[in-house]
């Protein structure tokens, strides 16, 4: 799941629909919905999007290290 996902996650909780119907829709488990809660619980979209993008170029980067 991406991050962009996981906080979209995080604001459907926010928007006061129940914790099990959120979770059953994604199929994820609590444990990991209150993971991803208090990693992504203050940011907004483009704060989740930007964090995907910096991932993704550590990602990159550090395979350019192993070669």
């Amino acid at each position: 799941m991406t991050s962009e996902e996981t906080w979209r996650t995080v604001a459907f909780e926010r928007h006061r629909e129940k914790l099990s119907q959120v979770r059953q829709q994604l199929g994820v488990s609590e444990q990991s919905f209150y993971r991803w809660r208090n990693q992504y619980g203050g940011m907004n979209a483009d704060e989740a999007r930007r964090l995907r993008e910096l991932e993704a170029e550590n990602e990159k980067l550090k395979q350019i290290v192993a070669e």
